[in-house]
């Protein structure tokens, strides 16, 4: 009988169960696998964030407040619009050829400016252009009724942190006034774009 008693397992050598530890694990490796998951989603986020930074660098609402409010028309197939941004409350001051596109006094447009068309951000060869109708695919100006290619040839530095900002697109002008930390992206000679459409 002894020995018989002495082949049984005790109850306290008796082998447990691995659910809790089997638990704990499970939940150790959501919570790895959750983590990554942020890790992967905050560099996704700021990988659009720093394309999207690189591609616009100003964009507001303006509404038309005067079509060449010199009082007179320097060239007849060319209107200069003033106008006031919603947001920033910028002055703007952009030469439109009117045959082209039509802006009326009161309406509101979007504009913006961009160092590039391409979608992903990726710079953009100013020195050669073909249309997207070349190119074959979608780019930037597909959203906009209105672009022109130019470069900024001015920035003026004004007291009380106030910027001009002059650029000239083939000829037709812009200047657009505010303060200066709205343009911080916009440098001396850059190539740029100006985008424009209706609101």
């Amino acid at each position: 009988r002894d020995g018989g008693e002495s082949n049984r397992p005790s109850k306290q050598h008796k082998p447990t169960t691995s659910k809790q530890h089997i638990t704990i694990n499970t939940n150790q490796s959501q919570n790895k696998y959750r983590y990554q998951y942020s890790y992967l989603f905050l560099a996704i986020t700021k990988g659009i964030m720093s394309l999207t930074a690189r591609e616009t660098l100003f964009e507001d609402i303006f509404e038309v407040t005067a079509l060449n409010p010199d009082g007179k028309k320097n060239f007849e197939n060319v209107n200069r619009i003033a106008a006031t941004g919603s947001t920033y409350e910028c002055d703007l001051l952009l030469d439109i050829n009117c045959q082209i596109y039509s802006i009326k006094d009161g309406e509101k447009i979007s504009m913006a400016l961009t160092s590039t068309l391409n979608l992903d951000g990726s710079p953009d060869d100013h020195f050669s252009y073909s249309s997207t109708v070349d190119r074959n695919e979608t780019t930037l100006a597909d959203t906009y009724d209105y672009v022109m290619h130019g470069r900024v040839f001015d920035i003026d530095y004004k007291k009380d942190s106030i910027v001009v900002i002059a650029a000239s697109f083939g000829g037709l002008l812009m200047r657009l006034t505010g303060e200066q930390k709205h343009f911080s992206n916009i440098l001396p000679d850059m190539r740029l774009y100006v985008l424009i459409k209706k609101n």
